[in-house]
C-alpha cells in the first residue's frame, strides 16, 4: 500500500488502565478520531489503526492467568470474558470513528491471528487488503488469540503493529502513548528527567544500557522492551513515540515529514 500508515492507540490512553473494570476514555478517542479525520483528508494516506485493551481486558486476563495459556476449565471462562471485553472495546472505539466520519471496520484479531508460544505466527491479511483498497480503515486490537502451542495466548498490540506495518511496508507507524515520548529516566520518580527527540543506531546503545543500569521501574522497564521490540520489528520504518492527551499531537504525527519538536522519533 502506498503511503501507509499504522497508528497504535495505546490502552492507556483510550482507557483508564488502573480500573479494576472498562472505563472508557469517551472524550479523548473523540478528540483523537477528529484528529486522525483531519490529518487524513489533509494528507491522503491509508490507515491502519490498532488499540490496546486497557482495563476492558487486563484485570480479566490477569485474574485468569490467561499468559500462561489453557490451564483448565476456568481459563476457557477466561478466554470468553476477555474476548467480551476486547469486543466491548472495540465498539466503543468504532463508534467514535464513525461518528468523526472516518469509514472503518473491526477486524476481529482473534479471528484473523494464529499464535504459537505467544507469538503471531500467522495473520491473514486479505481482508484487511480488501478493506484498505475501498479506503476503508481496518480497525484491530489487543486480544487473546488460538495458539497451537499454548491452547490460546495474549497477542499484544505492539505486535499486530509490527507485522501489518511490514507487511504492508508502513511509510510510519505512531504509538499513541500516555507520556511524552522516551525519557532517559523515569519522570514520574525523577524531575530532571529529559526527553530524548530521536532514538537511532548510533545513541540506542547508550539509552538502552542507561536504561538498564539507572531505571529499574515498571515504566522504564516497558519502554526499554519496546525501543528493542521497534528495533528487531520496525527497522526501517519511521517511528514516533508521542502523548495522546496532548491536544494535535496525533495530528500533526501524521501530516508532518519534518522534524517534529514533541514525542520521539526512532529510526533504525
Amino acid at each position: 500500500m502506498r503511503n501507509l500508515m499504522v497508528v497504535k492507540l495505546g490502552g492507556s490512553v483510550i482507557t483508564d488502565k488502573l480500573a479494576k473494570r472498562g472505563l472508557f476514555r469517551k472524550n479523548v478517542v473523540e478528540r483523537l478520531a477528529r484528529e486522525i479525520k483531519i490529518a487524513k483528508d489533509r494528507g491522503k494516506f491509508s490507515l491502519i489503526l490498532v488499540h490496546g485493551a486497557g482495563s476492558f481486558a487486563h484485570p480479566i486476563a490477569k485474574k485468569y492467568r490467561l499468559n500462561e495459556g489453557y490451564i483448565d476449565t476456568l481459563s476457557s471462562e477466561g478466554f470468553a470474558r476477555t474476548k467480551i471485553g476486547v469486543v466491548k472495546l472495540n465498539l466503543l472505539v468504532w463508534q467514535e470513528l464513525e461518528k468523526a466520519n472516518l469509514a472503518a471496520c473491526i477486524v476481529e484479531s482473534s479471528a484473523v491471528i494464529r499464535a504459537s508460544s505467544g507469538r503471531i505466527k500467522e495473520l491473514d491479511t486479505k481482508f484487511i487488503e480488501m478493506l484498505l483498497a475501498q479506503n476503508i480503515i481496518p480497525l484491530l486490537s489487543g486480544d487473546v488469540v488460538i495458539d497451537e502451542k499454548m491452547g490460546f495466548s495474549i497477542i499484544s498490540g505492539d505486535q499486530i503493529v509490527a507485522f501489518l506495518a511490514k507487511r504492508f511496508d508502513a511509510k510510519k507507524v505512531v504509538f499513541v502513548s500516555d507520556v511524552d515520548g522516551v525519557f532517559d529516566r523515569d519522570p514520574a520518580r525523577y524531575k530532571d528527567a529529559k526527553i530524548i527527540p530521536e532514538i537511532n543506531i548510533r545513541n540506542y546503545q547508550n539509552i538502552i544500557g542507561e536504561m538498564k543500569v539507572k531505571n529499574e521501574s515498571d515504566v522504564t522497564g516497558e519502554m526499554r522492551g519496546k525501543i528493542l521490540s521497534i528495533k528487531r520489528s520496525l527497522s526501517g520504518i519511521k517511528v514516533l513515540i508521542v502523548n495522546g492527551f496532548v491536544r494535535e499531537n496525533v495530528l500533526k504525527s501524521l501530516v508532518n515529514n519534518k522534524r517534529q519538536n514533541f514525542g520521539t522519533v526512532i529510526n533504525f
